[in-house]
């Protein structure tokens, strides 16, 4: 990214949406000062795919498929999307 000048985040209102309506997503909007070129992740099957960028920052997060809720009996701490397969203890 050595064209790479400015680095913008979007202001959020009070529904947690940037200012073009998408939802935010933890992306810090980087910018060349000539083009106004959003990076970000282009990836749309990556955990952090960004459907602003318009050129890839070579930072996108590979989805990893498991049970994200920390009370399960099977909880994945390297899941990052959750597939449904959650089982919980029954009192």
């Amino acid at each position: 990214m050595e064209d790479a000048k400015t680095v913008q985040a979007r202001p959020l209102n009070d529904c947690g949406l940037d200012n073009l309506g998408g939802v935010w997503t933890q992306n810090l909007y980087v910018f060349d000062s000539d083009k106004r070129t959003p990076y970000g992740c282009t990836n749309p099957l990556a955990y952090n795919y960004d459907k602003f960028a318009t050129k890839d920052d070579g930072k996108c997060i590979k989805r990893i498929y498991g049970c994200v809720d920390d009370t399960a009996v099977n909880f994945m701490v390297d899941a990052n999307t959750d597939d449904g397969t959650c089982v919980r203890v029954r009192e």
